[in-house]
C-alpha cells in the first residue's frame, strides 16, 4: 500500500512512501536512494566529510561479522548513500532486518542495505524520514552485518573494503563534497 506523508517537520518535503510489505526489500532501497539524489540535488562547497570503514577480521565461516561505517564530519548532516565492494568477492549481506544497523548517532533514522550479488555491491542508505540530522563529528553511523561464505575463507586471506558511490546530504539539501577510507577484511583473527 503507498501513502502520501502529510505536513512534514524541519523542513522534509512531502514525499511518496511505500510501506515495507508491498516492495521488496531491493525496491525500497532504490526508492530511498532515489529520495537521496532529490537532497542531494546541488552541491555544498568547502565542507568536505569522509567516510570510513575500518580493518575487520572473523574467522572462517564466520555469520556476523560486524562492519562499522563512520562519519567524520565538521557540519551537521541530513543523511547519505553508499556502495561497499569486498574484492576478491568473499562476503555477503546477512539476509533480514539485522543487515544494516543504525548506531546511537543515527538514533531514529532508517538504515537499509540491500546486496546486488551480480555486481558484488552493497548499497546501504541512513536517512531520516523525520527529518532530523546526524550531528557533526566523527563515529558510527550505520553497522553492515556480513558473512563468510558460501565457501568460508582462508586463513591469512586479506579482502578489500572498498567505499564507492558515496552521497552525503548537507542540512540544506546539497551535496557535501565527501572523501573515503577504505578497510581490510582479514580471515582468521590472530593473537594481538
Amino acid at each position: 500500500m503507498i501513502h502520501t506523508r502529510g505536513a512534514e517537520p524541519r523542513g522534509v518535503p512531502n514525499i511518496v512512501t511505500a510501506r515495507s510489505s508491498t516492495l521488496p526489500r531491493g525496491s525500497r532501497v532504490a526508492v530511498a536512494v532515489a529520495i537521496m539524489l532529490v537532497l542531494v540535488a546541488g552541491t555544498a562547497s568547502g565542507q568536505t566529510v569522509t567516510l570510513s570503514v575500518p580493518d575487520v577480521c572473523a574467522d572462517p565461516g564466520a555469520t556476523a561479522i560486524q562492519v562499522p561505517i563512520a562519519l567524520d564530519s565538521a557540519v551537521a548532516v541530513r543523511g547519505l548513500s553508499f556502495a561497499l565492494r569486498d574484492s576478491p568477492d568473499e562476503l555477503q549481506l546477512t539476509p533480514g532486518q539485522t543487515a544494516a544497523t543504525c548506531t546511537a548517532r543515527t538514533a531514529g533514522f532508517t538504515c537499509t542495505a540491500n546486496e546486488v550479488t551480480a555486481a558484488n555491491v552493497v548499497n546501504a542508505l541512513v536517512i531520516s524520514l523525520a527529518g532530523d540530522d546526524i550531528a557533526a563529528g566523527t563515529g558510527s553511523v550505520a553497522v553492515l552485518t556480513l558473512t563468510d561464505g558460501p565457501v568460508a575463507c582462508t586463513p591469512g586471506e586479506h579482502v578489500a573494503l572498498e567505499l564507492s558511490n558515496v552521497m552525503v546530504a548537507s542540512l540544506n539539501g546539497t551535496a557535501l563534497p565527501a572523501t573515503v577510507a577504505n578497510g581490510t577484511f582479514t580471515c582468521g583473527c590472530g593473537p594481538t
